[in-house]
């Protein structure tokens, strides 16, 4: 592969059916989510391409620090079913440090519903990680006592 050819790949890293609206989804590399329709001649059809999303989503939320060039990778997507989604989201994409972005056919909350098709594919909310949290790694559990504290209160010379 010639290095001109080399510097435009990008490859699938996932795929996810959404049997519901009977589309596919794929995700990339380079965070660039792909809508597929299979057709009537064992295929599939390519009806959108959501890129550039780490802007899409700093502009959904600016100066957060949990959406950096450095950070931002999407790792998982994840169809929402009819049923599960009253605002009309359809994918929930969500990144390595927690943010999740969310994508509708709709144009906001409390819309009508639209016939798949009629409208693209758009991120319709970000929804960032709790600040507060520390990682599991750097907590001490607080359910368990220090390993010098007997649970019962007393030795067990005192029984």
């Amino acid at each position: 592969m010639s290095r001109k050819l080399k510097r435009y790949v990008d490859r699938i890293i996932s795929v996810s059916a959404d049997s519901e609206r009977q589309c596919l989804y794929t995700l990339s590399e380079k965070n660039v989510i792909a809508l597929y329709k299979p057709t009537t001649d064992k295929s599939v059809q390519h009806i959108q391409t959501l890129s550039n999303l780490y802007k899409a989503a700093q502009d959904r939320c600016p100066g957060s620090p949990a959406i950096t060039p450095q950070t931002f990778q999407i790792i998982s997507l994840h169809p929402v079913s009819l049923l599960e989604s009253r605002s009309g989201v359809q994918l929930v994409a969500l990144t390595t440090n927690g943010v999740r972005l969310y994508f509708s056919s709709t144009l906001g909350y409390g819309d009508s519903m639209q016939a798949f098709g009629t409208r693209s594919l758009q991120l319709l909310h970000v929804r960032l990680p709790p600040s507060n949290l520390i990682h599991p790694d750097e907590q001490e559990n607080p359910h368990r006592p220090p390993p010098s504290v007997n649970p019962f209160g007393a030795t067990q010379n005192q029984q």
